[in-house]
């Protein structure tokens, strides 16, 4: 249910709405006052011209030497600031990348994990659109595998009774039962 501030301002004209902005725009904003009130207050006391001036006066202290060397620092801690948020923007988006990458394996987990209703004859899997596939069909479709056929020596016994099974050391067994539990 949307608020009142939401719903009141639904009817009035853009230029009347409010104005929603972004992170990097408050931010943007935020330092462009500061800058604003820097200069305010270095304008009205006059704080760099009156730094100079006491560095004139006290130039044994060398503090314009140190304003320098403090000019590089903070310099130096700005750029390393910007390295480190291009380098957590990188790692981010690495890790969207994974996110995306886990949810969809955790899919397809999901996805097998399911009850499979499948023919106790012919082994085909019915999909949940009622249309009946072959098992390989299935799996190829709601998985990554790929498959190669071959025939097991039980159905090459079957299928070619005439021919003798070349000799790979692979016997059929001496009753179906043995074959369904290996």
């Amino acid at each position: 249910m949307p608020s009142k501030a939401t719903a009141s301002s639904e009817f009035l004209p853009k230029a009347v709405q409010p104005l929603r902005l972004g992170p990097a725009a408050w931010e943007a904003i935020i330092v462009i006052s500061l800058a604003i009130a820097v200069y305010l207050l270095s304008s009205k006391y006059d704080l760099l011209e009156k730094f100079v001036e006491f560095s004139r006066e006290h130039e044994e202290r060398e503090l314009d030497e140190f304003l320098m060397v403090g000019l590089f620092f903070l310099l130096y801690l700005i750029f390393l600031a910007l390295r480190k948020q291009h380098a957590l923007k990188k790692a981010n988006l690495s890790l969207l990348q994974s996110n995306q990458e886990l949810r969809q394996a955790i899919d397809e987990v999901h996805e097998l994990r399911r009850i499979i209703p499948i023919c106790a004859r012919c082994k085909k899997v019915r999909e949940d659109d009622g249309y009946w596939h072959m098992v390989d069909d299935y799996l190829r479709r709601h998985t990554s595998l790929k498959f190669t056929h071959g025939i097991c020596p039980e159905c090459f016994a079957i299928l070619y009774p005439d021919l003798k099974l070349p000799d790979a050391g692979l016997e059929p067994p001496a009753d179906s039962s043995q074959a369904e539990n290996v």
